[in-house]
C-alpha cells in the first residue's frame, strides 16, 4: 500500500506532499510512451512477419509439391511477396500524386496498378488454393506466367512514374524562371521609368533665354501694376501666384 509524504508547514501543521502523485504521473507518462513506441514497432514488423509466412508456404508448395529446389522455392516465394509489397506502395504513391497534382500535370495510371494489385491477391489466392488441393497442384506453373508479367507491369509503371515526377518537378523550375524573369523586367521598367520620370528635363539655350525673357516681362507688368495701384510689387506677386493656383486665368 502506498504511504503518503507529509511536509512540515510554517504554522506546525503537517500537509500532504504533491511528490507521490507526481511519481504516479510521471509513471503513467512512461507507460504511455513506451505503449506507444511498441505499438509503431508491431505496426511497422507486423506486414513484414505476415509477408514472410506467406513466403514460405509459396516457397514450401513449391519445393514439396512441384520438386523445386530449395533456393528456387523460397526465392520465388520471397519474390512473390515483394511483388505484392511493391504493387501495393506504387498504387499508393499514384493515387497520392493524382491527389495532389495540379490541374495541367498528366494524370498517372491509378487504375492499372490497382489491377496489378489485384492480379497479385488472385494469384497468391490461387497459389494457396492449389498447395492444399493435390488435384490442383499441377496448374500452379499457370499463375507464374501472370506473376512475371505482373512484375515488369509493375517496373513499367514505377519507371513511368519516375519520368512523369521529373518532368512535373522541370515544368515547375521552368515556370518559377519565367516568374522570376518576368518579375526582374518589371521591376527594371519600373525603375527605368521612375528614373525618367525623376531625370530633369534639360532645355536648350534658346528655351532658357525665352524663359527669361518671359519673366522679366511678367516682372515688368506686375511693377507697372504695383506703381498704378500704389501698393509694393510683392504683393502683385502674390496674388497673382495665387490666382494661378486657384485656377484662376
Amino acid at each position: 500500500m502506498a504511504t503518503r509524504d507529509t511536509t512540515q508547514s510554517e504554522g506546525g501543521a503537517k500537509q500532504p506532499s504533491v511528490s507521490g502523485s507526481y511519481t504516479l504521473a510521471a509513471f503513467r507518462a512512461t507507460l504511455g510512451r513506451a505503449e506507444t513506441v511498441l505499438v509503431d514497432i508491431a505496426t511497422r514488423l507486423a506486414p513484414w512477419l505476415a509477408s514472410l509466412l506467406v513466403a514460405w508456404q509459396t516457397g514450401t508448395t513449391g519445393v514439396k509439391a512441384l520438386g523445386w529446389p530449395g533456393w528456387v522455392g523460397y526465392t520465388a516465394g520471397a519474390a512473390v511477396e515483394c511483388l505484392g509489397a511493391a504493387s501495393a506502395h506504387l498504387w499508393l504513391d499514384l493515387r497520392a500524386y493524382n491527389a495532389t497534382k495540379r490541374k495541367g500535370d498528366p494524370t498517372a495510371p491509378e487504375a492499372l496498378a490497382l489491377g496489378v494489385v489485384g492480379v497479385y491477391f488472385v494469384g497468391m489466392g490461387a497459389l494457396t488454393v492449389a498447395s492444399t488441393l493435390p488435384a490442383l497442384r499441377p496448374y500452379m506453373m499457370l499463375v507464374v506466367p501472370i506473376l512475371s508479367a505482373a512484375g515488369t507491369l509493375v517496373l513499367a509503371l514505377r519507371s513511368g512514374h519516375v519520368a512523369r515526377l521529373v518532368s512535373v518537378q522541370s515544368a515547375k523550375d521552368e515556370a518559377q524562371a519565367k516568374r522570376k524573369a518576368a518579375r526582374a523586367k518589371r521591376n527594371l521598367t519600373q525603375s527605368q521609368t521612375q528614373s525618367t520620370q525623376a531625370k530633369p528635363v534639360a532645355l536648350s539655350l534658346e528655351e532658357r533665354r525665352a524663359q527669361v525673357a518671359e519673366l522679366h516681362a511678367q516682372g515688368q507688368r506686375n511693377l507697372a501694376i504695383a506703381q498704378a495701384l500704389d501698393i509694393p510689387a510683392y504683393t502683385v506677386t502674390r496674388d497673382l501666384a495665387a490666382m494661378r493656383s486657384n485656377g484662376h486665368s
